[in-house]
């Protein structure tokens, strides 16, 4: 009996040694999964960084296209002034201002 006792003590205690090697197993498992939950977050955040930076380089490269434009179309107005009547040259000679102001106002260069 007391031997049959002995061998229980025995491997009660294997076994209280065995689970507390799982439950570490088990905490190390966790602890890696939090880090990676981490550092996905951190990725997706780093990815919508990157992307929200290149919408804007996307939309300041077309607010500047769309001013460049402005200003050469203006350009090519002003340049056929002489050989409008006067109320006409005057009347696209204002438009123009105006456009190259808009121009200026929507140029991304122009406020940096």
């Amino acid at each position: 009996m007391e031997a049959k006792l002995d061998s229980v003590l025995r491997a009660l205690g294997d076994r209280a040694d065995a689970d507390a090697i799982r439950m570490r197993e088990v905490e190390e498992h966790r602890d890696q999964l939090r880090r990676a939950e981490r550092e996905q977050q951190h990725r997706l955040e780093h990815q919508r960084i990157e992307q929200d930076r290149a919408d804007r380089l996307r939309s300041e490269i077309t607010d500047w296209r769309w001013a460049s434009e402005i200003r050469d179309y203006t350009h090519q107005l002003l340049q056929r002034l002489p050989t409008l009547e006067e109320e006409d040259a005057g009347r696209i000679e204002a438009w123009c201002r105006w456009a190259d102001t808009y121009a200026d106002q929507t140029d991304p260069l122009c406020h940096l």
